[in-house]
Parts: structure tokens; C-alpha cells; sequence
């Protein structure tokens, strides 16, 4: 049995028994004994008990353990041995160990992950040397590990850390990242096997970057391990010969004799693990040292400092691109309904790579928008954005457009100076090449030849000319049925729907419409701001759009150009979008009162007293319903002579004639409107960026 006194300078003395190991000692209220001390950590040290040994074990705490005086790392206990831990010591009172180990009895390193990176994050002159080193040694030593020359690795994992932190700076791919630092650590540590993998949502591991002496992938690993130090936010150094205390089969199975497993965390505080870095030898027992496990787990560190500020560039990357975009209003992608988010997410997928895009979609969807948006989050979003629309342009001169001609080419009507085309002018940017499906079958192989060699041969010239660019092509046709009907070349096809994004047309995302709306009549400037009445959105929601978002946009200017306010009612819309409007009756209680409001004060040429004897009620209940539901008394006509303003809007949503009466659609007429009288805001929504 375990038998401590201790004594405490602000508590006093106490005993503690316990009949089972391991004991955990630190501040945490986890622990087995809880050391109250602000020089005392977290998790500070732990005792195990070996055959009938009991041995203490520093968890690379921020201040020292020291029995009899003497920092020790790993200690075999005696009796009466004094063991500090900050301002408080523990007697150890009874056992029945030997004083002397036995060759390999050894018991896993555990240690702090989060503390013992401070321990070994120091100046390459404060690094261990001399005396402190030889007690390293020792430490390793008692531990049955292999002398290592403490100082001497010490400098040389600094030197290696600090070469891998400058190539943090230059590392914006993450998989590169991970590959430079497991080759980091394969070129310092005596070991075969290691990877960097990282935890799924259900705690499941994937393996990122792996790397196998003789072998090419890594099949298996300790996984009672690799669970530990996710749990339990530690780092391991394990041998052979302490597999019994670890109590794992899987161990024994794959015959590991050294292993080291570090947590890699989510961010630079240490809250979680998100991945671990493993490494093994499974033909030399001893062959890490406690120093290659402290060197280690300042690399894990490193990645996960390196992976937060990848996250974090990424971050504002994503910001600077929406902020860009709509300062820049015209290049906005709109929309919050499950195809708009799809699109989106496959944009920003494809965006970091040159592979070929295909847009497919109807007439007006905002093809050319997608194809920007792809270029402006790509690493070439510097560089042209070059948009051609192939059905545009006649056959005859679509050639030139594109490969441009020579000098003296003797083309009729050329320029003798020549003239580049748009492939050279889209060099190292993007070519938008819409409507695809539209060229001739001639025109069709010569883009082939510029997507397989990336040469562009000029008409009339004799060599070409090497172009960088990335070639997004779109169609609202079925390209599928025009390779059968022979209109459009198979391997042409093949070479462009590598990445496809297909746009729902307007009518299978009624969820945008409104915020389409918004968003077109927000850029009027000369007016603005305009809103739709409750009714005229119902129209727009009704209506199937057959020409899509660009129909969409005309129609709202349209709309903004015949209103007479800010607000757009359903007479103000186009004939086909009110073919089915008919009288609506019946709407909330404050839009009937405020109707009626509105119509008696024009009845009485908006006499108030008289207006407030109709309503049977005094002036001041009335002055306060105009203040409440915004009516306003429409403008008085111009004198003769004067331009015509036009029809003039009262508040109730009708159209006040020359002389300010109500026409029939105040009164909800034929072709009248039941549109509220209060302007109502916008219609909410996410619009995606």
C-alpha cells in the first residue's frame, strides 16, 4: 500500500493511503491528491507502482519535482523520502521495494503536453549542458533508457525547430505543411514509422501524411495510445517493457518496442485535441530519449500554431473576398436557398485549383457571375478576367476574336500591326468562354489543341505562343446530346466537364426572388431606396420567370422607372406579371383602417376637422393615425405651362389624379392594388457572397 504524510505549510500535516496506482498529484480538482499552490501545476507529477516498487514521475510540470533536495525526473521511492512539490512536502512512509532496478524496468513517460512545451521553448544558450544535462542523463538512465548526449541533441533539435518554423512562414498548403514536419522529425529521430492524423467529429482518426521505412502506407498503430493522449491531453513515450501497465493488446499484436504519441491542438491555447503525431519503432526497444519526446512535442506544437494561422489566413482571405465583392455590387452571387448554397460551396472547392469548369444552366441564371466568382477566390484573381460570349460573335470572326493574328497577315480589314486575342489577354488569368455549345467544330479543335499544349497560334502566324490561363466554359444546352448529334467534339467534352456546377434556374429557388429584388432595387441610387408592397412581392413570387434572374433585374427597373414613390406596387409591374392579380378584399386590421383613413381624408380634400367628424373621432386620435401608418397628402399638379408630373401616389396605395382625388385602384377596383398602406422593410435573408 501507498502511504504518504503530508505537510502542507498553510494546511498542516495530513496522511494519504491508497492500495492502487497510479496517484496523480497537481492543482487540478482531478487529481488524487490536490496540491492547492500556485507553483504547484496542473497536473504536476504521479506515482506507479512496478512489481513492488513505487516510482514518481514528473508530467513535465512548469517547476521541478525534488526528492531529498535533488530535481529528479523519474525516481524510484524509498522509505522516507521527501518529496516537494512547490511549498508542500510528502513523507513516503512504506514500502516494500528494492532500492535498485532492474535492467528495462521501465514505466511510460507521461507527460504534460501543455507545460512541458514551455520547459523545452528556450534560447539555445539556456539549453541543458553540463551538470543539468548529466542529470538528464541519469533521469533517461533510471528510466532504462539509452545515455544520450543530452546538450549535444538538444542544440541540434533547437536548430532543426527553428528551420521548421521559417518554413512556416512559406506554407500556405497544408499538406505540405504536415509533410515538411514528419520529414523533420524522420531526419532527427531513430525511428521507422510515423504519421500526423487528425480526429472526425465522432472521434474517428484519419491519417493526413504518413511516412514508412520500407514500406509505402502504414496499415496499423497502437490505438489504446493514440485514444490516451486524446483524452487524457498528454504526450507518451512508451517501451516493451512497460506494455503490462498500459494494459493494451494491440501493443503486443503488432510488436511495437518504442513508441511516441503528442497531441496536435486546435488552436495555440492548448483547449483541444484535433490530431496527434505518432511514431514508432518496432525492432529496437529504448530508442527515443526523454529529450526526443520533449523535442517532439514542441514540433506538434509548432503544427498546430502553423495549422490555426492557415485557418485564420483562410479566414480573412474569405472576408477580403466578400468585402471586394460588394464594394464591387455587379459580381455578387445573391441568394440563401439550398442551390445557391450548393453553388457557393463548389465554387469555393474549385476556386484554389486549374481544373476545367463547365457552368451549365438556362438563358440569364448568372453563368458569367459563377465563372467570376471562381476567378476572384483563385490564386490568379491579379490577373484578367477575360468573358467571351461565343454565340455573340459570327463564326466567321469568332477565330480572330479568340487566336488573335499575325502581322501582315492579310486578313481583310486586319490591323498590319497585328492583334493579340483573347487568350493572350487572358494570360495568367481566367477565359470565360460562354455559350460553348455554339461554335463550330473547327473552332471546337483549336481550343482542344490550347487546353492540351497551352500553345495559341495566332491566324496567319508561323509559331506559337506558350499561355498560362485557366478556361471556364458554360452552355445552356445539353452537350451530351449534341456529342451524339455529332455538334460538339467527344474529347472536347470530356476535357471540359472535368468539375461541373449546373445553376437551378429562378423558378426552382423561389427562396431568392425577394432577395434578388432587394438587391437590384438597392443600386438604384438617383431614388432610392425603394420597396415592394406585400402584394407586388406575391406577384413576383408567382411569376415562373422564364428568363431568369436577368428577366428579374428588368423587370425591377422597369418597375422603379413607373413608380411615382419609393414603394412599387403591382401597377408599376409589367402586364404579364399582373395577368392573375385580382382584387384582394381582405388584409390585416391596421392596413383596412389605415385604407380608410387615407380615403376620407381625400374625400374631404383633407380637412381634418371634417375628416375627423366622418371617422367619429377627435383630432387628435386622427393627427396620431397619420403619424402612425405614414399617410402623406399627394403633391399638388404643376401649374399649366409646367412639365406634367404624372400620376401622383396617395398613401393608400392608390393613384391620385390631377386634381388629388382617388382613381378606382385606391378604392381596390379592377386592376387595383390592396397593398398595405406602411411601407414595409425588405424581406430578410443571408445573401451569399
Amino acid at each position: 500500500m501507498l502511504r504518504l504524510e503530508i505537510r502542507s505549510k498553510t494546511k498542516g500535516q495530513s496522511i494519504f493511503e491508497s492500495p492502487d496506482t497510479p496517484v496523480f498529484l497537481g492543482r487540478d480538482g482531478s487529481m488524487d491528491i490536490i496540491l492547492d499552490d500556485p507553483l504547484v501545476s496542473r497536473r504536476h507529477a504521479v506515482i506507479i507502482q512496478k512489481g513492488e516498487d513505487f516510482v514518481l514521475q514528473d508530467m513535465g510540470a512548469r517547476n521541478p519535482v525534488r526528492v531529498n533536495g535533488k530535481e529528479v525526473v523519474s525516481h524510484v521511492l524509498s522509505a522516507r523520502d521527501r518529496i516537494e512539490i512547490g511549498d508542500t512536502e510528502l513523507v513516503f512512509t512504506e514500502a516494500s521495494a528494492t532500492l535498485e532496478r532492474a535492467e528495462g524496468d521501465l514505466t511510460p513517460t507521461v507527460v504534460d503536453a501543455r507545460q512541458s512545451i514551455e520547459r523545452f521553448y528556450r534560447d539555445p544558450e539556456e539549453w541543458p549542458s553540463g551538470e543539468e544535462a548529466a542529470r538528464g542523463e541519469r533521469s533517461v538512465e533510471a528510466l532504462g533508457m539509452e545515455k544520450t548526449a543530452s546538450g549535444e541533441r538538444s542544440r541540434r533539435n533547437l536548430k532543426l525547430l527553428q528551420h521548421f518554423s521559417g518554413l512556416l512562414q512559406n506554407l500556405p498548403d497544408r499538406q505540405n505543411l504536415l509533410t515538411t514536419a514528419l520529414d523533420t522529425v524522420f531526419a532527427n529521430l531513430d525511428l521507422q514509422r510515423g504519421f500526423i492524423g487528425f480526429f472526425t467529429p465522432e472521434n474517428q482518426l484519419e491519417i493526413r501524411v504518413e511516412k514508412n521505412q520500407g514500406s509505402k502506407t502504414i496499415s496499423s498503430y497502437s490505438r489504446s495510445i493514440v485514444e490516451r493522449v486524446r483524452r487524457e491531453v498528454v504526450a507518451i513515450l512508451f517501451s516493451d517493457e512497460s506494455m503490462d501497465w498500459l494494459d493494451s493488446k494491440s501493443i503486443i499484436k503488432l510488436n511495437i518496442k518504442s513508441a511516441m504519441c503528442l497531441p496536435i491542438f486546435s488552436s495555440a491555447k492548448a483547449t483541444k485535441v484535433t490530431g496527434v503525431l505518432y511514431l514508432d519503432n518496432r525492432e529496437r526497444s529504448k530508442s527515443f530519449s526523454l529529450e526526443d519526446l520533449y523535442f517532439a512535442n514542441v514540433l506538434s506544437h509548432l503544427i498546430s500554431l502553423a495549422l490555426e494561422k492557415e485557418e485564420l489566413y483562410e479566414k480573412i482571405r474569405e472576408e477580403n473576398i466578400e468585402l471586394k465583392t460588394i464594394l464591387h455590387q455587379k459580381n455578387r452571387l445573391i441568394g440563401a436557398s439550398p442551390a445557391a448554397n450548393e453553388i457557393l460551396r463548389k465554387i469555393k472547392k474549385v476556386a484554389n485549383f486549374d481544373t476545367t469548369v463547365l457552368i451549365i444552366g438556362e438563358s440569364g441564371t448568372g453563368k458569367e457571375l459563377v465563372a467570376r466568382a471562381i476567378h476572384d477566390r483563385s490564386p490568379r484573381r491579379a490577373n484578367p478576367f477575360v468573358a467571351v460570349n461565343c454565340a455573340a460573335i459570327p463564326e466567321t470572326l469568332l477565330e480572330s476574336e479568340l487566336f488573335g493574328y499575325a502581322p501582315k497577315s492579310g486578313i481583310s480589314g486586319s490591323d498590319p500591326k497585328g492583334k493579340p486575342g483573347k487568350f493572350e489577354l487572358a494570360h495568367g488569368g481566367t477565359l470565360f468562354l460562354d455559350e460553348i455549345g455554339d461554335m463550330s467544330l473547327s473552332t471546337q479543335a483549336k481550343i482542344l489543341r490550347v487546353l492540351e499544349d497551352k500553345m495559341v497560334d495566332r491566324l496567319g502566324g508561323m509559331e506559337g505562343i506558350r499561355v498560362d490561363l485557366r478556361i471556364v466554359g458554360a452552355t445552356n444546352k445539353v452537350l451530351e446530346k449534341a456529342v451524339g448529334d455529332g455538334t460538339f467534339r467527344e474529347d472536347l467534352y470530356y476535357r471540359r466537364k472535368v468539375f461541373k456546377i449546373e445553376i437551378a434556374p429562378l423558378r426552382e429557388r423561389r427562396e431568392d426572388i425577394i432577395l434578388l429584388c432587394n438587391h437590384f432595387l438597392d443600386q438604384v441610387e438617383s431614388r432610392g431606396p425603394f420597396l415592394l408592397s406585400p402584394r407586388a412581392k406575391e406577384l413576383f413570387l408567382a411569376y415562373h420567370w422564364p428568363g431568369n434572374i436577368r428577366e428579374l433585374k428588368n423587370c425591377i427597373e422597369e418597375a422603379v422607372l413607373l413608380s411615382s414613390g419609393r414603394v412599387i406596387y403591382p401597377e408599376n409591374l409589367r402586364n404579364d406579371l399582373r395577368r392573375n392579380d385580382v382584387p384582394q378584399p381582405f388584409g390585416t386590421l391596421a392596413e383596412v383602417e389605415a385604407q380608410h383613413v387615407a380615403r376620407v381624408l381625400q374625400s374631404v380634400n383633407w380637412n381634418k376637422r371634417r375628416a375627423a367628424e366622418i371617422l367619429g373621432i377627435n383630432r387628435s386620435t386622427l393627427y396620431e393615425k397619420i403619424r402612425l401608418y405614414d399617410i402623406e397628402k399627394p403633391r399638388e399638379p404643376q401649374q399649366p405651362g409646367g412639365v406634367a408630373s404624372g400620376p401622383q401616389r396617395d398613401s393608400g396605395g392608390g393613384v391620385a389624379g390631377p386634381g388629388g382625388s382617388l382613381t378606382p385602384s385606391a378604392a381596390g377596383g379592377p386592376g387595383g392594388s390592396s397593398g398595405a398602406i406602411v411601407p414595409l422593410p425588405p424581406q430578410s435573408g443571408n445573401a451569399l457572397v
